[in-house]
């Protein structure tokens, strides 16, 4: 796997969710790709698109918004090695393997508890 979001701020603090390439809703619906729950989190929140190292982000119409590296995004932004994107109380840092510091690969994280559902 070639992308992962690393919880930085949230309940599961310090681990990596690895992501294949595709497209992945973020939201508290059970029809989301990765299941986040919390108050300030909406059914589909956000779509992301990977593709190789192309990484993609778009709010799909959140109460709350989406932010990249703390700015509201209004349209699809890009993602790159570091970027921080913010759902709610839960914030991720996108690493891009291979541009990664050393922790970026120490723990593997399978989803588990955050009700990732493999498509």
């Amino acid at each position: 796997m070639a992308v992962s979001l690393r919880v930085v701020r949230g309940r599961l603090c310090g681990i990596p969710l690895d992501f294949p390439d595709g497209e992945f809703v973020l939201g508290g619906g059970p029809e989301c790709a990765v299941r986040v729950s919390g108050d300030l989190i909406s059914r589909q929140h956000c779509l992301l698109r990977i593709r190789g190292h192309d990484v993609h982000v778009r709010d799909l119409g959140s109460t709350n918004g989406t932010l990249v590296n703390g700015t509201l995004i209004v349209e699809e932004c890009a993602l790159s090695h570091c970027d921080t994107l913010q759902l709610g109380p839960l914030v991720l840092q996108l690493v891009l393997h291979g541009q990664a510091p050393d922790t970026a690969d120490d723990a593997k994280h399978d989803w588990k508890g955050l009700g990732h559902r493999q498509q």
